[in-house]
């Protein structure tokens, strides 16, 4: 849609801000707004049930959460000492430090809460200057986060305070302009979300469909017109696998215990020559994502088509296989595939959901759960022929890569549509476009 421009325009004053609205003020966002920051709560404070106190982590993009994270103050230290720290419905909450700094919401609840540290909370008493609906778009625009960008202090812990925010230069048009402007990004960015939260769904749909491709193909064979043009039998009789969880397999097929296919490397090296961890492979896909880490401790020498297994929290599906030498730094079993079976297939079989699975279902620790050689070896799995395995494999290169690429198109609409809210939001906020009768 093209949105028209406002009929006169003057000059902000501001260099980055350039020409305005002829009737609108460009101010300090402090000026036009009250602010208060939570108090330095301690640990010690908090107790198991009483008056809710608001953190950060509560702070998302869907509203205020309390689901996953709930602190408390008792009520009498609320009456004695924390009453005027309360928040009120309606008031907007917005994260002032961590990873986390800039997200806002609004607080719609009726039950008493007051705010913590890196809190801060934005209320209009001045509501002739700016409408609080008004504020919510305006301090999610980039040229307001661009300037809580340069005002914030601290390298680790990356933060500002009520004192930054109210040196924001803010653009500001009449009321009924900004009711007007609210409506309408209220509504246009709601159908955007919609439209990007659809695009994910779609891509969660890809991702398990390659998942169950994958998961069909390593343990029943390829589909009959596939196994057609690979010169294979299309309709191949089956047998027991004599495997619960497995059923029944190809006749031609062998079920062999995991060890007797693999073997497991344990030489230790000190050569950080191309060191993968575990953050260096994307869950499921088995991709290698580089990083600047600086890995220490020793690590276990692998080779070219050698099989990297993470065995810390097998449900991640870290599962790599090693396209030159190197060294295995942290939590991985390194595996070397025997003659008796394909790189390739075996990287495709160890990453399929069903035996993800089974290895996560056998962990051991409850915080950082990790597999078992002894039972991981143990696990009885399907072993076609050689030239079925590469002909699968030939077949789950192509069809996955097909997939893949759909998902990356996907994901490139994601992006185009989250810039163009970002972009509509910053046009609106600071006037380049009029919205005021936008339909």
């Amino acid at each position: 849609m093209k949105y028209k421009s406002y009929p006169k325009y003057k000059d902000s004053g501001v260099e980055w801000l350039g020409d305005v609205p002829e009737r609108w003020e460009v101010t300090k966002f402090g000026l036009c707004s009250d602010f208060q920051e939570g108090p330095g709560l301690r640990h010690w404070q908090f107790t198991d049930e009483g008056i809710k106190v608001i953190c950060v982590t509560n702070i998302t993009e869907r509203g205020i959460d309390f689901s996953s994270y709930q602190k408390y103050i008792s009520v009498e230290e609320y009456l004695s000492n924390y009453k005027h720290f309360k928040v009120n419905k309606g008031d907007l909450l917005l994260s002032s430090s961590g990873n986390s700094w800039g997200k806002l919401s609004v607080f719609n609840d009726d039950e008493i809460a007051i705010l913590n540290t890196s809190t801060i909370r934005i209320f209009n008493d001045n509501s002739n200057k700016l409408n609080l609906l008004f504020t919510k778009w305006l301090i999610q625009s980039n040229p307001s986060i661009e300037q809580l960008g340069l005002f914030m202090t601290g390298s680790c812990q990356p933060n500002f305070g009520p004192s930054h925010l109210s040196r924001v230069i803010v653009p500001l048009p009449t009321i009924p302009e900004q009711q007007a402007i609210s409506f309408f990004l209220d509504r246009e960015t709601s159908r955007l979300d919609t439209l990007i939260e659809k695009k994910k769904k779609l891509i969660d749909l890809l991702k398990e469909k390659r998942t169950a491709l994958i998961s069909r193909v390593v343990t029943k064979g390829l589909p009959p017109e596939a196994a057609r043009k690979a010169g294979l039998d299309p309709n191949p009789k089956m047998k027991p696998s004599g495997v619960e969880w497995l059923g029944d397999v190809p006749e031609q097929w062998d079920v062999k215990r995991l060890k007797c296919n693999f073997q497991l490397l344990t030489t230790k090296t000190e050569n950080r020559t191309n060191a993968i961890a575990l953050e260096n492979i994307e869950s499921w896909t088995g991709r290698f994502i580089a990083t600047e880490t600086e890995f220490e401790g020793d690590g276990v020498a692998f080779i070219k088509n050698d099989i990297l297994f993470g065995k810390l929290r097998p449900y991640l599906a870290k599962v790599l296989k090693a396209e030159n030498e190197g060294e295995a730094v942290g939590d991985f079993f390194v595996l070397r595939p025997e003659k008796t079976i394909d790189a390739e297939y075996a990287s495709f079989y160890l990453r399929s959901k069903d035996f993800i699975d089974i290895i996560d279902g056998a962990t051991f620790g409850s915080k950082m759960p990790r597999a078992s050689w002894d039972f991981m070896g143990s696990i009885k799995t399907p072993l076609p022929p050689l030239p079925e395995q590469q002909a699968i494999t030939s077949f789950l290169d192509r069809e996955t890569a097909h997939i893949d690429t759909l998902i990356s198109k996907v994901e490139q609409v994601i992006t185009t549509l989250q810039e163009y809210r970002t972009a509509l939001i910053s046009a609106v906020i600071t006037g380049k476009i009029d919205v005021r009768s936008a339909q």
